[in-house]
């Protein structure tokens, strides 16, 4: 897809996701990612979340549902925002070499995340056993609202369930999500105060990069990564990775640059 049809925030929001799009991809959990993707997407551009118009899909020769829409008729919010995913490689900011994927790849947990508001860590650590069960359907939702009130749409309405069930959430789930926030939106440097604890801390070596000057015949050396224990750690490190699991039950499906 284009990079016309977003602006440059637009642009740039979507760029600070591509990691977690390929480390989902790669670990079988797009669905997760798509919520939390367009959930944040839409709370930073809500004017970008317009109804679905419906239309007749036209016949192909061959009898199958042309994808092609109707002039006027433009593609819904979701269907972009995926297919610009889908087509991330075409412009994607980032080197392709192994090395220079090695590099971005500390460089994201060595990074803070970006930060987000309570309720979508709430959203994240909660979702199936605070917010789902009480949140019925959007049938049901739509067929509540009153003739002649505007019915909001399928995520917005999604999102405020969300927000009410955190405004009503007890003060000590509150502080879970509040530990939880300040954790994810803190680096492992700051914590750990050492870039070499953080390789360890992540469990990546790059072994070749620092013998790749001394490599006959070679211009450039392709960075070999293995997995390390995450003994000689600082305390400050352990304790992020103590914090870290004793959340892993609760948020086994939330992916950030910064989980283990």
């Amino acid at each position: 897809m284009a990079n016309n049809f977003f602006d440059r925030a637009r642009l740039d929001f979507l760029y600070e996701w591509i990691a977690q799009y390929r480390f989902a991809q790669d670990n079988g959990t797009l669905s997760d990612f798509w919520e939390r993707m367009i959930t944040a997407y839409l709370d930073k551009f809500p004017e970008d979340d317009e109804p679905e118009q419906d239309f007749q899909r036209e016949r192909t020769n061959s009898g199958r549902r042309s994808l092609r829409r109707p002039e006027g008729i433009p593609k819904p919010i979701r269907e972009r925002l995926r297919e610009w995913f889908r087509n991330s490689r075409r412009h994607d900011r980032t080197a392709t070499s192994t090395a220079a994927q090695t590099s971005t790849t500390v460089k994201l947990f060595v990074r803070a995340s970006k930060k987000l508001p309570e309720w979508q860590y709430y959203s994240t650590m909660f979702f199936r056993s605070h917010i789902q069960p009480t949140m019925g359907t959007y049938d049901e939702y739509k067929a509540s609202v009153p003739e002649g009130e505007k019915v909001q749409a399928q995520l917005a309405w999604r999102m405020q369930c969300i927000r009410d069930s955190y405004t009503a959430a007890s003060e000590d789930v509150k502080e879970q999500v509040r530990q939880f926030k300040a954790l994810s939106e803190s680096s492992v440097e700051d914590l750990s105060g050492d870039s070499e604890d953080v390789a360890r801390l992540v469990g990546i070596v790059n072994e070749s990069t620092s013998n790749s000057a001394s490599s006959s015949g070679a211009s450039t050396a392709t960075s070999h990564v293995t997995a390390t224990g995450a003994s000689g750690i600082t305390p400050s490190s352990r304790k992020f990775l103590q914090l870290k699991r004793s959340w892993g039950p609760q948020c086994n499906h939330f992916v950030t640059p910064l989980q283990l």
